[in-house]
């Protein structure tokens, strides 16, 4: 069976020129699934080969900007490409009222004539089977991103290995579980250890932070996303604090028991992807993709590592207009509001931006790690 796991984007928050937010798609056997839907799903998936019409599912693992506003923009852009399968868009319980009335918003949810769209909420229990499609499984288990209720995506191809996705989350003993056995973990930087700043938690990891669960999962490629604003010219830094603290931990030995090569083989990194390993021996090998000067469709940079096989960056906005009465529309704005507002930490608590920072501070870190 031939499987697929590639990148749209890898950025956190705020992306750059270089690097768009994160979202993962995933293909076995005709089907696909997509992880996170940041904007210009459909131009990224054409740009890797993927038909936008192949996917089943959007897996949207949690409420905040980056990951799920593109949701409305694929939904209209399949009913213009006259899709006819149901779609079902994966989510937290918490979650579905409000992606409902995001799709109200646009006049995309029970739309007439359009293609059968569904919410199908994930079970809370560690490691619980979420459904299958095509070749491809896929399993959840709720991650720790502060106030916000998130989850983590596991995706094993039959007889082709597994990637775990952390989302957005602080270390977390549940990831590291979900991981176990899978030959690949994608897990969130979101910035340095230099960079903590005291009596301003974030709910998000660092390299060190992201190696240190790679090592407790056993891993045999480690790949970091979520790549803060800041650290997009110098994602060599955080591959650098990863592989050291996985080598403290032991990971620089044998792995596994000999699982062999992970057969997640056509692993592409577009948008100029970060960090990555190759699984060809028994070590845990990191190497870095810069951003250099390169533009969308040329080559990335090599910083550090070997066996990088990268795909080509695709930066490109789409977006659309609704087209509802104004008094509906205030309804389903403020309905939409009240829910999404409904999840914020309560003043003073950490919210995942790290609080209040000067001027050049917030600009940098404040929506890299929200």
């Amino acid at each position: 069976m031939s499987a697929r796991f590639a990148f749209l984007g890898t950025s956190g928050a705020l992306a750059s020129a270089a690097r768009d937010n994160t979202s993962i798609v995933a293909e076995a056997d005709g089907a696909a699934v997509l992880l996170d839907c940041g904007g210009a799903a459909v131009h990224r998936l054409y740009r890797l080969g993927v038909d936008p019409l192949a996917l089943t599912h959007v897996v949207v693992t949690h409420l905040h900007v980056d990951h799920a506003y593109g949701l409305p923009s694929l939904v209209r852009q399949l009913m213009l490409l006259e899709r006819t399968a149901p779609l079902t868009v994966v989510c937290r319980p918490e979650h579905a009222d409000a992606f409902q009335a995001l799709l109200r918003l646009f006049n995309l949810w029970e739309r007439p004539k359009a293609f059968p769209l569904a919410l199908s909420p994930i079970d809370l229990a560690a490691g619980a089977r979420a459904f299958t499609t095509g070749g491809l499984t896929v399993s959840t288990a709720p991650n720790a991103h502060g106030p916000m209720p998130n989850f983590a995506v596991r995706v094993d191809a039959a007889g082709a290995g597994a990637v775990v996705y952390s989302s957005d989350t602080m270390p977390c003993d549940a990831v590291a579980a979900l991981a176990r056995g899978a030959g690949t973990l994608v897990h969130e930087a979101s910035y340095l250890e230099r960079d903590r700043e005291p009596g301003h938690p974030v709910a998000h990891s660092t390299g060190a932070e992201a190696g240190e669960i790679a090592a407790r999962a056993g891993v045999e490629r480690l790949i970091l996303t979520h790549v803060g604003a800041e650290y997009h010219g110098d994602v060599e830094a955080l591959a650098a604090e990863a592989r050291r603290r996985a080598q403290l931990r032991g990971l620089d030995g044998r792995l596994g028991g000999g699982r062999g090569r992970d057969a997640f083989r056509d692993l592409q990194l577009a948008g100029h992807a970060i960090v990555a390993g190759d699984p060809a021996g028994d070590r845990l090998h990191l190497l870095a993709l810069g951003v250099g000067g390169h533009g969308p469709g040329q080559p990335h940079d090599v910083v550090a590592g070997r066996h990088a096989d990268p795909g080509q960056a695709a930066d490109a906005a789409l977006g659309g207009e609704p087209r509802l009465d104004g008094g509906r529309r205030g309804r389903i704005v403020e309905e939409l509001r009240d829910r999404i507002h409904g999840h914020r930490p309560a003043p003073g608590e950490g919210d995942g931006d790290g609080g209040e920072r000067d001027g050049a501070k917030r600009r940098l870190h404040g929506t890299s790690r929200q």
